[in-house]
């Protein structure tokens, strides 16, 4: 909890919306509806993280776990949001310390990945991002997989869970914030480039300027957008010259 409760607080995720839900619900255990409502909604950091924060403090962790239900719960409200709040990227970050038990035979994970994938293929698109707490849960990478996030984060309880967990949720927010994320290019052959030394600020076509955040390896840049699928052909053609520019500025040696 104390990584979690770090992260709320952090000046670097100030700006970053984050609401909150937990599972299992005793009273209700295997319906999705019982995790539509979050028990904080989603606002913006650093103004929610006291209540994020407690309701955190007061969890107390047991039970089963009912991971389609809470599942299609989670990403139920996460599409709910998405259309009352359309521009912003919305995803779900699903942390579990263990394989679906309870609720029949149709709490499996590939029932669960079924449900990520029809979230993710559908408009607006949602991605879940799972964050797997203990020991052999490869299988959660399926979820992962399908909801489209490529892999889940497994932390090992064995080593500093903290830490992975930060890296986590670090990583997570660097992704999830970013509808474009472009690679910086490698440097001209028998030259060096000093990723620490290139800054990028990009002005679009209504003359807003963004400073471009970075991922923790510095090798890409990550700027707030759409989805480029949900691009329109003149924004498609924007995010196309932005690449080229970015290519012709680590050639010439620019900062």
């Amino acid at each position: 909890s104390a990584a979690l409760k770090n992260f709320m607080s952090s000046p670097a995720n100030a700006g970053l919306g984050v609401g909150i839900g937990f599972f299992p619900n005793s009273n209700a255990l295997c319906e999705p509806a019982s995790y539509t409502r979050p028990a904080v909604e989603i606002a913006q950091l650093p103004g929610a993280a006291a209540e994020l924060n407690a309701a955190i403090d007061a969890q107390r962790p047991a039970g089963n776990t009912p991971t389609v239900a809470s599942l299609t719960g989670a990403l139920d409200h996460a599409r709910s949001w998405s259309d009352d709040h359309p521009g912003h990227n919305t995803a779900v970050v699903y942390a579990t310390d263990g394989y679906p038990r309870s609720c029949g035979s149709e709490n499996t994970i590939a029932n669960a990945a079924d449900v990520a994938r029809e979230a993710f293929e559908a408009n607006p698109r949602i991605r879940t991002y799972v964050l797997g707490v203990g020991q052999n849960l490869s299988d959660l990478n399926q979820i992962a997989v399908a909801g489209g996030t490529d892999q889940a984060y497994l932390i090992d309880t064995t080593q500093d869970a903290s830490a992975q967990l930060t890296a986590a949720l670090d990583s997570i927010r660097a992704r999830s914030v970013a509808g474009c994320t472009y690679t910086v290019p490698a440097p001209p052959a028998g030259r060096e480039l000093d990723y620490q030394q290139v800054n990028v600020r990009y002005t679009n076509s209504s003359g807003e300027v963004t400073d471009a955040a970075r991922d923790p390896s510095l090798t890409r840049v990550l700027l707030r957008c759409r989805d480029e699928q949900h691009l329109d052909e003149r924004s498609r053609e924007g995010s196309r010259e932005f690449r080229q520019a970015l290519q012709q500025v680590v050639a010439g040696g620019e900062r």
